[in-house]
């Protein structure tokens, strides 16, 4: 077994809660030394939960403990001289720095990109935040729902006769943080090939657009584009079963030929208004066969209905609890599920969704807990020039007039 892709690689990561944390999870996952410099009361998300209890633990939150398992963390006041010399040092030694601070708030503490590029031509400055760097919305809040919004998500979530619905699970959040790993990693590809590193500006909304580019496509030639049609009736829908849900997805008309043949139903084949899947398509003509495939899903187990349907090459398939998540016979035969070991306790978390087969994947350590690297940062900035001078306690030291730090 070799070593894993990117060992040897030195990140500095400043990015708080869920976007720049998965981003940088990435890289950690495949072997990266990351070192995540917290603020002094730590990264939100200790205090965003899940909990084993209801008491809030700080060193047991579930999304912190997901998004940080394999990194290191040190303190520091960005709000004071020594805390961005601390930071200073770090990127003077890194390859990569992620931060996903409101645009201008690293070159107001002194750490633009310039300041640090200059001391470190080689390294990549990542700044991901939901509108990017300049532009007229670049100072906008941008939470999960906004940036569903903006990225164009909302425009198909939902009936056309009520509200658009928001896709759930912070679903923006890790799309834009596995975009802004990928384009920190081909940065990097170039600063080593050319020596010089560049500063990489993430926009969220951004991100979420590039999924919408066959709209895009259309809407530049005046034709109708995404509408909210719900998932109510074929060609895609959900359907109740005895034992909860299935999803059904026509694609093709061979699709819902076989789907009649599973449920009986041949005889609309031959009805000139249903013998296509293009005439499903038509408003309100799917919705006449709403009640008949309903009461026939009705009396199936889902299990059964899926696989009689994947048989028959038909795309259906099962709304999952989260215990039959966990239960899928195709997770366990990739092994896609990991168990971790941390001192809040033992927890599974999703492992890669890629297989690599020489330089894996791992988790070496759960995530950390506050400055638990403070003692030891020392190593790392050993090789700095004799003359650097940090003063780490200050760095670490709470100053009673300080302001707590946000991050986007």
């Amino acid at each position: 077994m070799t070593g894993q892709a990117l060992s040897g690689l030195l990140v500095v990561d400043l990015t708080t809660e869920i976007d720049g944390p998965y981003s940088t999870k990435l890289l950690a996952d495949l072997g990266a030394r990351v070192v995540k410099v917290e603020p002094l009361e730590g990264d939100p998300a200790r205090r965003l939960g899940p909990f084993p209890t209801d008491v809030v633990d700080e060193d047991a939150s579930a999304l912190f403990l997901y998004l940080n398992a394999n990194k290191e963390s040190v303190t520091a006041d960005i709000t004071r001289a020594a805390g961005r010399d601390l930071i200073a040092a770090l990127a003077a030694r890194a390859d990569i720095l992620v931060e996903n601070f409101e645009p201008g708030a690293m070159a107001r503490y002194g750490l633009s990109f310039e300041t640090l590029h200059s001391a470190n031509r080689r390294l990549v400055v990542t700044s991901l935040t939901p509108f990017g760097q300049y532009g007229p919305y670049a100072q906008w809040k941008g939470p999960e729902i906004v940036r569903q919004a903006v990225g164009g998500w909302l425009i198909q979530g939902g009936l056309p006769d009520r509200e658009p619905l928001m896709a759930g699970a912070n679903l923006s959040l890790y799309v834009s943080g596995a975009c802004c790993a990928g384009a920190t990693l081909i940065a990097y590809l170039n600063a080593r090939s050319t020596g010089e590193g560049q500063h990489v500006d993430v926009s969220a909304m951004e991100a979420l657009i590039t999924c919408s580019g066959q709209e895009i496509y259309k809407a530049s030639r005046g034709q109708v584009t995404w509408t909210r049609l719900g998932h109510q009736s074929l060609p895609f829908v959900m359907m109740p079963c005895r034992d909860g849900w299935v999803g059904i997805n026509l694609l093709f008309d061979r699709d819902w030929v076989a789907l009649c043949e599973l449920s009986g139903m041949t005889d609309l084949l031959g009805d000139p208004r249903f013998d296509k899947l293009a005439k499903l398509r038509l408003p309100g003509r799917a919705e006449e066969l709403n009640g008949r495939l309903r009461e026939w899903a009705l009396r199936q187990e889902k299990t059964w209905l899926v696989t009689k349907a994947q048989e028959r090459r038909i795309p259906v398939v099962y709304v999952p609890t989260m215990p039959e998540v966990m239960e899928s016979p195709q997770h366990l035969a990739r092994n896609f599920l990991r168990r971790v070991e941390h001192p809040a306790g033992s927890y599974v978390q999703p492992g890669p969704p890629f297989q690599l087969s020489v330089t894996p994947w791992r988790i070496t350590r759960g995530a950390p807990t506050l400055g638990s690297s403070n003692d030891t940062i020392e190593e790392l900035l050993s090789a700095l020039p004799a003359s650097t001078e940090l003063d780490l306690k200050s760095a670490w030291e709470a100053d009673p007039s300080r302001t707590p730090v946000e991050a986007e």
